[in-house]
């Protein structure tokens, strides 16, 4: 059981962002649902989205397999979001390449070639998050040929895109760095991830990780490092983030 848990919080993150999603569908407010969420009514809360889902609207699937995870349904989540990823949903898609990369004993056995097909279609319909995932599965060489310099290039990609956790990953990619204007850029990504990570002791970390970038820095690359964060705070948009950091080096690093 206590697997479980682990898994289901790597995979789904737990958030409200799937039932809100489906419950929207039905016709109810981002209010409402995380007020049944909170209050533990899933019962109320799959009547809901039991509509959507059962006339095959990819949003009401993704929906109905968020209940059924968060109530220990694993086979019946897994169906759900295999219904939604084939309909094109790139949530339910990497949903799936998360699954698939974990291990989910008698449903899904662990397999990061899936894993990485799962979540490179994820990438492909424009999920930030998915850019994210890519990175990770190229730091570690899962499911595809092990490329830091690819691992870079997603985590940017992502992190562009608002995901926070993409930020701090590539920010500690580019601290070891000789070159002062790559590492004024990492201080950047750390003090952007340090703003808008949820976690407080995942802020910290990057927050001090920021620190000792810029101490790093003479005048000219502390400038820089302003200067691109300033940029950020105005161009970077807000994406949905369902991973801890912790928990994505570990992934990374498996």
């Amino acid at each position: 059981m206590r697997r479980t848990v682990g898994v289901l919080g790597r995979v789904f993150g737990l958030g409200i962002w799937l039932l809100a999603g489906s419950a929207l569908a039905a016709g109810l407010s981002e209010t409402e649902v995380n007020a049944l969420y909170d209050a533990d009514k899933l019962n109320e809360l799959q009547s809901l989205v039991a509509a959507p889902a059962r006339s095959g609207d990819a949003v009401g699937l993704l929906g109905a397999g968020a209940v059924a995870a968060r109530k220990g349904d694993m086979a019946g989540a897994f169906d759900y979001f295999k219904k939604s990823a084939d309909k094109g949903n790139a949530r339910a898609m990497l949903t799936l390449g998360r699954f698939y990369l974990s291990g989910v004993g008698g449903i899904a056995a662990r397999d990061p070639a899936i894993a990485a097909d799962w979540v490179q279609k994820s990438h492909g319909a424009g999920l930030p998050e998915a850019a994210l995932d890519l990175g990770m599965l190229h730091a570690a060489g899962q499911g595809v040929a092990r490329s830091p310099e690819k691992a870079v290039q997603y985590y940017r990609e992502a992190a562009d895109k608002g995901v926070p956790t993409a930020a701090g990953l590539l920010a500690e990619s580019l601290a070891s760095s000789s070159d002062k204007a790559v590492r004024a850029d990492g201080a950047a990504y750390a003090r952007l991830a340090a703003q808008r990570m949820k976690a407080k002791d995942n802020r910290d970390k990057v927050a001090k990780l920021a620190d000792l970038l810029m101490a790093s820095l003479d005048d000219a690359g502390r400038q820089l490092a302003d200067k691109k964060f300033a940029d950020m705070q105005a161009s970077v948009p807000s994406a949905r983030d369902t991973r801890d950091l912790n928990e994505a080096k570990n992934d990374a690093a498996k």
